[in-house]
């Protein structure tokens, strides 16, 4: 991972060395989604507030 991010990261072989690497989380719970639908109304972005329960597959 480190050497396919290098180029684009232009650090150091010391720096980049200690750049932590955490494995992708693909997992949503409600409360981060009614974070985002919160924050999406507050912008004017939604006409109705869906059910984040519903949004959710189980």
């Amino acid at each position: 991972m480190r050497a396919a991010l290098k180029p684009f990261l232009k650090l150091p072989a010391e720096v980049l060395a200690k750049v932590p690497i955490t494995r992708p989380n693909a997992t949503l719970t409600p409360d981060q989604l009614a974070y985002w639908v919160e924050l999406m109304k507050d912008q004017d972005m939604l006409k109705t507030t869906p059910d984040v329960q519903r949004l959710i597959a189980k």
